[in-house]
């Protein structure tokens, strides 16, 4: 087997960077070690230069180099030297990662949520989203009234338009009806955006950006951390002044503006939808998709095309190898001229990992040509990949890195053997085997970061990537023609928008294919490491083949029916793999202001009582329900609902929840009586109905025996009398707020714990509650404090009644003053632990029946 020192080099450099940021090892320790493999490979080199089996030296048999005896490294036994070299690398790892981490420290965290003036640099393209544009700002000087402090630190600013206004698809600030908005280019949000190299004066507030609040999601904080940006800042284009123009790079100046001028050609010519398409294409700018396309593409395994890399980079190669055959240049010129344009185009995707792979790739494939020498791809890879671990030693922790290794390491690595499985093919087969082995190298990332398995990612891929090298190539030379012609570039523009409308509209047929796309859990780490050990160790048995030939000749159809119904077999049993055996599972979710609560029973049978919303008031759109708790969900392997519950028709509970239903199918949903709420449930029983979802009206007694040992008892609101029924609103009909005292409050019961959900009931409630109840009903491990602990819930008697071991409030930000101060006091005067989503974010609480773990996501990072 051909020796490859880098690519164990990358490995292990790699595995050190991952060490540093996932465990606490501090410096000084890493740097011991370091320094302590370093000495030991000093004495090694030392003893093998002197004569001790080294080159030219004796060895113990008495020869040169070459001889029969001891060959360097004399002092150590065999396998030690490399072991060591590799411990060098892996602790230089540590250490460059610890290193990273340290100097991620902000000096604005004293300024949060105060105003300021901030004086900086536009350091990076802006990023343009339908609603606002986004800066990354390298903050030079703080005002403060009297104060002027220098800075130097970055912080990402969103210029938000007003309500509306919306951007240009060219970027002009035109309104949606065609008209000009804005001051023509001295405001960031309406008019042209600020460029790289403004300076500007912004005035705002500093905040921290948001972070992951629920098991698994993505956590923007510390995305934005790792790249040295801590703070961030929401202002309207009035707060934002440009003071002058003072670019960083010069070659960075001609980048940007190369770019601008390629984007208005396409924006001026395209319809939106394909011009988001080809500029993420081009230039790795995803924010202009729409979110359908994004879906789309990401659902049947072909969202790669819009992370830019070795096919862009493949044609930028070819472009410059016909202009050296032009000018008759010789190898080095060709490597310069290679070099230049390969660099120009990485500089237009902002140094994106994947280009940035492609790029060393092409940039050792061109020196190696240069001086002469075989090109190995696979050192060529561990080139690159050190390159970026060495640059940007974070961006080992991003799913664009390793995808990106991933894909291009199983067309390396894999080729071959599919290739040879596959040998009965005609040739074109490697067209088809160079996909396959892309494909089968990310299948566990692809679960683990989007949840998906697309068994029709390979036919999208064979059918997108003609069109996709069709549209590079087009698309390459508009980026040259805008800069000359751009009547020719307009042109180029509307070739390449036929090609991709026609693309995406035969992807969404394809996409809406039953049982093409399977939604899977995420994957535990461990099994990632078996999945790729397995991937390589394949290869290896290949290579062996002479001993196992007998095998691969007279047995090939087994062994492809064999290896094609591993991966299904694995698949299955990954998708009906039921939960932790006995644990009963509960998650009080982070959804801000509202509530939703994930229930997973002992025998696997998934619950959710309400799924949040916005409050009743707010303006802005977003679904909590689509965009927080479903993606929670579909991370868990929830394929059904077994049973949706609603407390109450208010929007903080209700609303989440027609969000999740239109994507998870519903086996019963159970509500009170939507004869007590007047029209509060009218839309979402038309929903349910429109939808075949079959639900239950329950009241007080009603009892769901989910499993022999688990059982869901309805505790309110009572049956209504007739007359109730007519009035609507019960026998609560005249307390403060009928509809949050009607709330469905609930028992959930196993072993000697059990919990209570008291949706939003106040003080009227609980006291006709108390008044219905034995004590014992009322008694409970674990109590959902009413109302976002809401003072109008402080009801004494029924919270002594409640007697929990512990509450949760579930609460976000808001007007109302919840938790109240006096609910709070209430049970830390009672020494009772309170958990509340917005400081703790979810909370997850499992028992076996008798003891009770908890599990605070944000105290658990």
């Amino acid at each position: 087997m051909r020796t490859r020192p880098l690519v164990v080099i990358a490995m292990v450099f790699a595995a050190g960077i991952a060490a540093a940021y996932y465990s606490s090892w501090p410096l000084s320790l890493i740097g011991l070690a370091v320094a302590l493999a370093g000495v030991v490979l000093v004495l090694g080199l030392a003893f093998w230069s002197d004569g001790r089996g080294g080159p030219g030296g004796k060895t113990n048999s008495g020869e040169g180099n070459g001889g029969g005896g001891a060959t360097g490294w004399s002092f150590l036994p065999g396998p030690l030297a490399p072991l060591l070299l590799a411990a060098l690398f892996f602790f230089l790892g540590a250490a460059w990662g610890r290193l990273d981490l340290a100097q991620k420290r902000s000096s604005l965290l004293d300024d949060l949520d105060t105003y300021l003036d901030l004086i900086g640099r536009v350091t990076e393209e802006p990023r343009v989203y339908k609603n606002r544009t986004v800066y990354v700002l390298e903050a030079w000087e703080v005002r403060q009234g009297d104060r002027r402090e220098a800075v130097r630190e970055k912080v990402e600013v969103s210029v938000y338009r007003p309500r509306g206004e919306a951007h240009g698809a060219d970027g002009s600030g035109r309104a949606e009806n065609g008209t000009s908005v804005g001051t023509g280019g001295n405001s960031a949000a309406t008019g042209p955006p600020y460029r790289y190299g403004d300076v500007l004066e912004i005035h705002g507030q500093l905040e921290l950006p948001p972070t992951a609040r629920n098991p698994g999601e993505f956590d923007y904080r510390t995305y934005l951390a790792r790249r040295g940006v801590f703070t961030r800042m929401g202002v309207e284009p009035e707060n934002v002044r440009l003071l002058g123009h003072r670019p960083a790079s010069p070659f960075m100046e001609l980048v940007c503006t190369a770019k601008a001028r390629a984007l208005a050609a396409i924006e001026g010519t395209l319809p939106p939808r394909e011009a988001g398409i080809l500029a993420a294409i081009l230039f790795g700018d995803q924010e202009r998709l729409e979110e359908e396309d994004v879906e789309v593409y990401r659902s049947l395994g072909v969202y790669h095309v819009f992370a830019v890399s070795g096919q862009q980079v493949g044609f930028v190669l070819l472009l410059a190898l016909a202009l050296a055959r032009v000018f008759c240049l010789g190898a080095w010129g060709r490597f310069f001229l290679g070099a230049f344009l390969v660099l120009f185009y990485m500089s237009l995707t902002a140094f994106a990992p994947s280009v940035t792979r492609a790029g060393v790739m092409a940039l050792v494939g061109l020196g190696a040509a240069a001086v002469g020498e075989e090109n190995d791809s696979l050192s060529a890879l561990a080139a690159a990949a050190l390159a970026i671990l060495f640059w940007r030693p974070y961006e080992l922790l991003g799913p664009g890195f390793q995808l990106s290794f991933l894909a291009t390491w199983g067309m390396i690595y894999l080729q071959p053997l599919l290739d040879d499985l596959l040998g009965f093919l005609p040739p074109w087969r490697r067209y088809l085997t160079a996909t396959l082995a892309a494909q089968v190298a990310v299948l566990w990332h692809t679960a683990l970061y989007f949840n998906i398995v697309s068994l029709g990612a390979l036919l999208a891929n064979l059918l997108v990537l003609p069109v996709i090298g069709a549209v590079t190539v087009l698309g390459l030379l508009l980026l040259f023609a805008s800069l000359l012609l751009p009547a020719l570039a307009s042109s180029l523009a509307l070739a390449c928008g036929g090609l991709l409308y026609g693309l995406s509209e035969s992807l969404a047929v394809l996409a809406g294919t039953p049982g093409v796309v399977l939604a899977v859990a995420s994957p535990p780490w461990w099994s990632g490491l078996g999945y790729l050990g397995l991937l390589a160790a394949l290869p290896e048995l290949r290579l062996r083949r002479a001993a196992l030939r007998p095998l691969f000749a007279a047995k090939r159809p087994a062994l492809i029916f064999v290896l094609g119904l591993l991966p299904c077999l694995v698949l299955t049993a990954w998708r009906l793999a039921p939960g932790r055996p006995g644990i009963l599972e509960v998650v009080f979710l982070d959804v801000g202001q509202g509530d939703a609560t994930y229930v997973r029973t002992p025998a696997g049978t998934n619950l959710l009582i309400d799924a949040g919303g916005t409050p009743a008031g707010r303006k802005h759109t977003f679904d909590v329900g689509e965009k927080v708790v479903l993606p929670y969900l579909v991370r868990r392997g929830v394929k059904r609902l077994d049973l949706v519950v609603s407390t109450h028709p208010d929007a903080d509970h209700l609303q989440g929840l027609f969000g999740v239903l239109r994507h998870l199918p519903a086996s019963l949903v159970v509500l009170p009586p939507p004869s007590l709420f007047g029209q509060g449930y009218t839309e979402f029983l038309t929903f349910l109905c429109e939808r075949g979802i079959p639900y239950r009206e329950v009241t007080r007694g009603s009892l769901l025996q989910l499993e022999p040992e688990l059982r869901l008892t309805v505790l309110h609101p009572p049956e209504p009398a007739p007359k109730d029924e007519a009035a609507g609103n019960g026998a609560l009909s005249g307390s403060r707020r009928p509809d949050n005292n009607l709330s469905l409050v609930l028992k959930l019961e196993r072993g000697e714990i059990s919990f209570l959900f008291t949706g939003d009931l106040e003080a009227a409630g609980m006291t006709e509650l108390l008044g219905a109840c034995t004590p014992h009903d009322l008694k409970s491990t674990v109590f959902k404090v009413p109302h976002h602990g809401s003072p109008h819930g402080l009801e004494e008697p029924f919270l002594a009644a409640a007697a929990p071991r512990l509450a949760v409030i579930q609460v976000g930000r808001n007007e109302f003053g919840h938790p109240s101060p006096s609910v709070l006091r209430y049970w830390q005067e009672r020494n009772i632990p309170v958990y509340r989503t917005d400081r703790d974010g979810a909370v997850t609480i499992l028992t076996d029946g008798k003891k009770l773990i908890i599990r605070p996501f944000l105290s658990t990072l």
